[in-house]
């Protein structure tokens, strides 16, 4: 096969796009930038020997009066970039290309390399991951060389045996053996080896420690589970060791010891701590002992002479504060890649994939230039882009290359993210989260010919406002001008209103200015680590803006909103712990508890439906179709109704028994049946709500808006996807079978019909009001 046609049958881009962590056979392509020549070149010389330390070629046959001695100063080397900015490759292309030099060089180094991902938590629970990806035999080996090393000093005191000391040092003999043919006194050779260990570690319990796992085999399974986190066994308690690996500071002094073994003498050590900023996770004003734990992780393992790979999130950087990154943290900052860049990407990763000379074909020309410009120099969306285009191409025979036009193409949707419906969902629940009044698909102040925006938020329902506006990639001109245009449409049409514009995919770097001048703010750019929080802070700066206030201090105004909030969510708990308080009565008292809970139910109804008197037909209708869609989940109270008929025969009536009783002793039927209960409680109150607003004499739009939001808040806290125990369960009598997938359609339009009810009676309600004034 030729190689145009081998190009033709494989993909050579990964879909997954995301870095491996555990590479094995041929690494990944890493493209050559500053950022990756910069970290080699930090690490490169963290590896090279310094004056006076021992070489396989000329070691040293004298004795090492200073275990502790030819101490280096070890490094931190900070990755900082975004998610899928290149971080984690480029932290795993370190530790191989350390791996790599080492192996090449002369110099005798024994190389240590460690990997882990930060666990959300402590300090503490770092250590135990930490531990969990160390090796014991690789520590009693290292020991091992401390004990070699120890015995080497006793022999190099005596010109009879300088030789052995020589060959001891260089690896050339064993020491047991050596101890053994001569006739040395181990204990007094194991109280040397503790005491160099001391002097390495500073601490007492853990060369005492690390001496007994090497020269008491006996004790090496219990010493492994105490330095693991583990309790001290009673046999260690009674020799002295300290209670469990607890804490921060005894946890980072731990991981110390294991830097300090892996870093001095002719040891180095290169340990890589990926997604650090875990550890921070949910606290932006983090506990101060969390921050001096960072601080000295990195003092420990510049102490050690050890190499500290820390990656992580901007965030993260900006925590620490800048005198403990200048002072400690040697930082790389991930650059976006240009178009040299994915050029040399797309040609490099062909050639490794194919074992051909670098190529760009079937890419052409011009495309590196534009997947470095609508992905924004992204590596991981790089990557994506390539690997959907390459499909493109494999799938359509016909198609001569990879041009502008397929790259357009497959960047009009991004996959992985999701569609506009889920990520309208997403912004309604965070606007509901934080009491923000906003009427969604709503044209601002009803101008003629304008086009609706996504989401209308006002500060007490009074224009101007705040208009959201959700797009889907961004990578056309043709696509900029017509939001633009929306932009310029929506401020003509209210003074003073502002724009927050969200997209779903892919932004074209080049379009960013233009947008961001139009709309007032950058374009925010969905994603699932960190859009809520740049969401809601866009928008809670636009309405400061509008109110002519500090956007600083607009947390204060809306104080009181969220205040009312809590209180409807600490309302909604209570409601949930009540209901489950009541589950065990239903089981006593299952028959006589349905049966009351189906008389209140149908009296709530009714007043729901007749209160405040009918309403106007578009409005009924919404809740109609509500009711609808919710009695496909009276199942149960549908199965019971038949087993307690007279209608039915004795061995029906027998049957229906006993498929009853086989349902209702499962513990998720109650759950699912409090949720329904739920929600027809929800729309009941909400219906009656409405009920309330058209009786009033001069319904107020800003009241409906309220009952609206309130609604939303209070149906976005319910646990919907309980309903998923239904199918299994409330099947029986006079009831069809239901299979799985016909259940998740009808769950699906519960969710429908229930998100976009706020929305339907508020739009409805304030068009029949409208339509009944003068």
């Amino acid at each position: 096969m030729s190689a145009d046609g081998e190009l033709r049958s494989t993909n050579p881009f990964s879909p997954s796009a995301v870095a491996a962590t555990n590479w094995t056979g041929r690494a990944p392509v890493t493209v050559s930038t500053d950022a990756t020549e910069e970290a080699l070149r930090r690490v490169y010389g963290y590896l090279e020997p310094q004056a006076g330390e021992r070489n396989d070629a000329a070691a040293e046959s004298g004795p090492v009066a200073d275990p502790a001695a030819l101490r280096r100063r070890g490094i931190t080397v900070g990755l900082v970039g975004e998610y899928g900015s290149g971080k984690t490759h480029l932290a795993m292309h370190l530790l191989r290309s350390a791996r790599l030099r080492s192996e090449e060089s002369r110099f005798g180094a024994i190389l240590h390399e460690s990997y882990m991902e930060a666990p959300d938590g402590t300090f503490d629970v770092l250590y135990r991951r930490f531990m969990e990806g160390q090796d014991p035999n690789e520590l009693r080996t290292t020991l091992r060389h401390y004990y070699a090393d120890a015995v080497a000093d006793v022999l190099a005191r005596s010109p009879l045996t300088v030789d052995t000391a020589r060959r001891l040092r260089n690896r050339e003999v064993d020491a047991d053996d050596v101890v053994e043919k001569l006739g040395l006194i181990d204990s007094i050779l194991s109280d040397r080896l503790r005491d160099n260990l001391l002097a390495v570690t500073q601490r007492e319990e853990f060369a005492v420690a690390l001496t007994m796992f090497l020269r008491r085999k006996e004790f090496a399974e219990d010493i492994w589970t105490w330095l693991s986190g583990g309790k001290a066994t009673q046999a260690l308690i009674d020799r002295g060791f300290p209670g469990p690996i607890r804490g921060n500071d005894m946890a980072l002094e731990a991981m110390g010891v294991f830097a300090m073994l892996y870093g001095r003498r002719h040891h180095r050590f290169v340990m890589v701590i990926d997604e650090l900023h875990n550890i921070l996770k949910g606290n932006r004003e983090p506990d101060p002992q969390l921050l001096i734990g960072f601080r000295k992780l990195f003092e420990v393992f510049e102490a050690a002479g050890a190499c500290l790979v820390m990656v992580g999130l901007p965030d993260l950087w900006e925590i620490l504060g800048g005198s403990t990154r200048e002072r400690l943290v040697d930082s790389i900052e991930m650059a976006p890649l240009e178009a040299g860049d994915v050029r040399n990407l797309i040609e490099q990763t062909q050639a490794e994939v194919f074992r051909t000379a670098p190529v760009l074909a079937p890419f052409a020309d011009s495309a590196p230039a534009l997947i470095a410009s609508v992905t924004q120099g992204n590596p991981r969306q790089i990557i994506k882009i390539c690997q959907r285009a390459y499909d493109r191409l494999l799938r359509t025979p016909e198609l001569p290359q990879i041009d502008t036009d397929v790259v357009l193409e497959v960047a009009a949707k991004r996959p992985d993210l999701p569609d506009r419906k889920g990520v309208r969902r997403e912004i309604r629940h965070l606007l509901s989260a934080r009491g923000l009044i906003a009427a969604r698909d709503t044209v601002p102040a009803a101008r003629a010919g304008s086009t609706p925006v996504d989401f209308w938020v006002t500060s007490e329902g009074r224009d101007p406002g705040c208009a959201v506006l959700v797009s889907l990639s961004i990578t056309t001109e043709q696509d900029s001008a017509a939001l633009e245009a929306r932009a310029r449409q929506l401020r003509a049409a209210v003074p003073g209103a502002e724009a927050v514009l969200v997209v779903i995919g892919y932004l074209d770097e080049r379009l960013t200015r233009r947008l961001s001048g139009e709309f007032g703010n950058e374009p925010l750019l969905f994603s699932r680590h960190d859009f809520a929080e740049e969401f809601t802070t866009t928008v809670t700066a636009a309405l400061a803006r509008i109110a002519g206030l500090d956007p600083r201090n607009v947390e204060a105004r809306l104080l009181e909103r969220v205040t009312w909030l809590a209180q409807q969510q600490s309302y909604t708990q209570s409601y949930n712990e009540s209901l489950a308080a009541r589950v065990e009565d239903v089981r006593a008292a299952v028959d006589r508890q349905f049966t009351t809970l189906r008389t209140e139910l149908g009296a709530w109804r009714e007043s729901a439906v007749t209160a405040g008197g009918a309403l106007p037909e578009p409005v009924d209708e919404a809740f109609r179709e509500a009711y609808e869609v919710l009695g496909r989940f009276n199942r149960t109270a549908t199965a019971m109704q038949s087993a307690l008929s007279v209608a039915a025969g004795p061995e029906d009536a027998q049957r229906y028994r006993e498929q009853l009783l086989d349902q209702l002793s499962v513990p998720e039927l109650y759950a699912a049946n409090g949720v329904v209960a739920l929600l027809t409680d929800l729309v009941n109150a909400f219906r009656w709500g409405i009920s309330e607003w058209f009786a009033r004499p001069d319904p107020d739009v800003r009241l409906l808006t309220r009952i609206c939001g309130t609604y939303d808040a209070l149906y976005f806290e319910v646990q919907v996807p309980r309903l998923d125990h239904f199918p299994a369960l409330a099947t029986g009598p006079d009831t069809d079978d239901v299979s799985q997938s016909t259940w998740r359609i009808w769950r699906h339009d519960l969710q429908d019909q229930l998100e976009e009810l706020g929305a339907r009676v508020q739009e409805a309600a304030r068009r029949s009001s409208a339509g009944a004034g003068p």
